[in-house]
C-alpha cells in the first residue's frame, strides 16, 4: 500500500457558459491513506461524535501490526540465513570428510600394488570436489554483478 495521502475531488456541477449553452462539470474527490484529508475528519466527526479518534486510533493500530509483521519477517530470515550457514559449514565438513577418506583409500590401494583401482578411487573421490569449486567459481562474477557496492573507507 502506498504510504502517500492522495486527495481528490470529484462533484457534479451544471453551469451556463457566457452565451447562455449549459455545461456539465464533474468534479471528485478521493483520498488514499488511513487517515482522511482534515475537512473529510470534522464531517466524521460532526455526523459521528469521536470518530476521528476511532480513525487515528485505528491508523495506529494498523501502522503496529505492519510493524510486527516486518519484524517478525526480519527474525525469521535471520534465522533461516544462520541455518542455512549452519547447513553449508557441515555440508563442507562431510565433502572434506569423503575426500579424504577417498585419499586414504587411493593412497592404501596404490602402495599394495592396485594402481588402477587406485587412481579409480582418487579420482571419483576428488572429481565432485572439483565440480563443486568450478560451479562455484563460475557464480562468482554473477554475485559479484548483482551485489550491493561496497563503501571504501
Amino acid at each position: 500500500m502506498s504510504e502517500g495521502h492522495i486527495h481528490q475531488r470529484i462533484s457534479l456541477k451544471e453551469e451556463s457558459t457566457p452565451t447562455g449553452e449549459p455545461r456539465l462539470a464533474i468534479l471528485g474527490e478521493h483520498f488514499n491513506g488511513p487517515i482522511p484529508p482534515p475537512h473529510l475528519l470534522q464531517e466524521y466527526e460532526r455526523i459521528l461524535p469521536g470518530a476521528a479518534e476511532r480513525i487515528f486510533k485505528m491508523a495506529e493500530q494498523e501502522q503496529q501490526h505492519r510493524h510486527a509483521i516486518i519484524s517478525k519477517h526480519m527474525h525469521t530470515a535471520s534465522k533461516q540465513e544462520a541455518n542455512n550457514a549452519k547447513l553449508a559449514f557441515t555440508g563442507q565438513g562431510c565433502a572434506i570428510t569423503i575426500a579424504l577418506a577417498g585419499i586414504a583409500a587411493s593412497t592404501w590401494l596404490i602402495h599394495h600394488d592396485k594402481d588402477i583401482a587406485g587412481l579409480g578411487t582418487l579420482l571419483t573421490s576428488l572429481a565432485p570436489l572439483i565440480g563443486a569449486f568450478i560451479v562455484i567459481q563460475k557464480k562468482k562474477p554473477d554475485e559479484a554483478e548483482t551485489a550491493p557496492p561496497q563503501s571504501q573507507e
